[in-house]
């Protein structure tokens, strides 16, 4: 994270050339936002960003992520801040220039560290006698995220994945996300379709230190995985498609609107078989849990309407999102791309995506008007109803 882009190009080749997936972000608004959808292994910032600085970034992430490691670079360096960064748990505090042998070594230390985080974590884990949902056994750490960590379980010799949600406090942010928590183990369970991940058991009793849900354990990797290495054919890609089409349109069927489609909450089995996963912002019927001023979802892929009314949105922006997902699966490419959270937002409010056949010569025109459509500006122009996808998809590959 830095707003100077020779800096940035700098960072990220050196990060790369070291086998890294690298995100990037230009300003503390994109940080902030991006912080909010991922949980990232190792954060790299300059301390005085615009909007936000690295001190208030790694705060944040403390509080979103406490396993990441954070390194902290600066032009200007100052005794407080680097007194501040130690305090709140920073890996490092360096100051520029930067070699590039310099930051290959101190990346790799807190890649190093946090892996050992996480296992120290998982070990605690497994050694409590009140982990959630006594009988299970953990195997191992799946990963974690913002809303807590999800662990790979074992029981009667069958493997699940437990979602314990961490940072059991009394305050109202707490109450909000163990909402939340609560609503998406709910919802996944009014759903029985192949395409969601299923739920087998919940406990959100006020008195767990660790409210957890017990899932479907799906062996695979996240669809956004398999964008990042090409190694889908055409005909797999388009199957993938339909069948988030078709499971949306039971999600929709019962009343949810799911709000964050994206490639990392879509899983995709070793046979190819994709499941809708990650309700945690889900809206079930007219729910007022979130705030009319709150961003809900992962902005590259949220629809124009999402972004000035919350509440008036409908089943057609997760259309919208599925649009933008599937562009991104054909081509490779997001339809639309920003280096801001404001441009980026501005993009999908006010520009048309280019032609996906533009940008894979492959595709045939007719896709080109499927994605299109989907991808519409104003609701009532877009595929209406996710199943009409399914269907057109279906007679184009015959």
């Amino acid at each position: 994270m830095d707003d100077d882009p020779l800096v940035l190009r700098f960072l990220v080749r050196g990060l790369e050339s070291m086998s890294f997936l690298v995100d990037t972000a230009v300003d503390g608004n994109e940080a902030m936002a991006k912080l909010s959808s991922c949980a990232y292994d190792v954060l790299l910032s300059d301390v005085n960003l615009p909007n936000c600085s690295g001190i208030d970034l790694l705060r944040e992430s403390r509080k979103l992520n406490p396993q990441s490691e954070v390194i902290l670079i600066t032009g200007k360096p100052d005794l407080s801040d680097a007194v501040s960064s130690g305090k709140l748990g920073a890996f490092d505090y360096l100051a520029k220039p930067v070699s590039l042998a310099d930051l290959r070594g101190k990346v790799q230390a807190a890649v190093e560290a946090q892996k050992a985080r996480g296992k120290r974590t998982l070990e605690r884990t497994a050694v409590l006698e009140d982990v959630p949902a006594p009988g299970y056994r953990v195997v191992r750490s799946l990963g974690c995220g913002t809303m807590g960590t999800v662990l790979l379980v074992e029981r009667a010799g069958c493997q699940y994945a437990m979602k314990i949600l961490r940072g059991a406090d009394t305050d109202l942010n707490f109450r909000k996300r163990l909402e939340r928590f609560r609503r998406e183990g709910e919802i996944i369970s009014r759903i029985d379709h192949p395409g969601v991940v299923r739920v087998f058991e919940t406990g959100y009793d006020p008195d767990l230190t660790a409210p957890y849900i017990v899932m479907e354990y799906v062996a695979g990797h996240p669809l956004s995985k398999l964008i990042e290495k090409p190694l889908l054919n055409q005909q797999t890609k388009l199957s993938l498609i339909v069948q988030i089409a078709q499971t949306l349109s039971v999600v929709h069927r019962h009343g949810i609107l799911h709000r964050d489609v994206k490639p990392a909450n879509v899983l995709v089995t070793h046979e190819d078989v994709a499941k809708l996963t990650d309700f945690g912002i889900a809206r079930l019927g007219e729910s007022t849990l979130t705030q009319t001023s709150e961003l809900m979802g992962s902005p590259a892929y949220m629809s124009p309407e999402s972004f000035e009314d919350v509440h008036g949105i409908d089943h057609r922006s997760d259309i919208f999102s599925l649009g933008t997902l599937s562009f991104e699966l054909l081509t490779g490419e997001k339809p639309f791309v920003a280096q801001t959270l404001a441009g980026m937002i501005n993009e999908i409010m006010s520009s048309e995506p280019p032609l996906p056949s533009s940008i894979c010569a492959g595709l045939p025109p007719e896709l080109d008007l499927i994605l299109m459509r989907m991808l519409e500006k104003e609701p009532a122009e877009r595929y209406q109803n996710a199943s009409e996808i399914a269907r057109d998809l279906l007679v184009l590959t015959g």
